[in-house]
């Protein structure tokens, strides 16, 4: 990790842990990250938290939300048409309660 002053544009190099599987810890912060891999893509995301407990629930979550907007049997993605179907089933509810002063939804 470089240290001390940094020329305009330069970015200091930033140094992550391996900690679990698929679980980083950034050395300088502390905040996990997770790195899932799936159907040949790689994911990231911080995880916003410096708790081990946390970030393990929080990676779980992650990577059950990553297994669902890919198909188990080919790894191919989901198409846009099929993910507003998956979102519009997660949301009818909540809409139908303006459904009185909407009318039909």
């Amino acid at each position: 990790m470089k240290t001390g002053h940094f020329q305009p544009g330069e970015q200091p190099e930033t140094t992550f842990e391996l900690v679990g599987e698929c679980l980083y810890r950034n050395a300088s912060s502390g905040t996990y990250y997770a790195l899932v891999k799936r159907g040949g893509k790689q994911f990231r995301r911080s995880l916003k938290t410096k708790d081990r407990a946390l970030a393990n629930r929080r990676i779980r979550e992650y990577r059950s939300k990553i297994t669902q907007l890919t198909d188990v049997s080919g790894g191919a993605r989901v198409t846009f048409v099929e993910l507003s179907e998956r979102w519009m089933k997660t949301i009818e509810a909540q809409l139908k309660l303006f459904e009185p002063s909407m009318g039909p939804i």
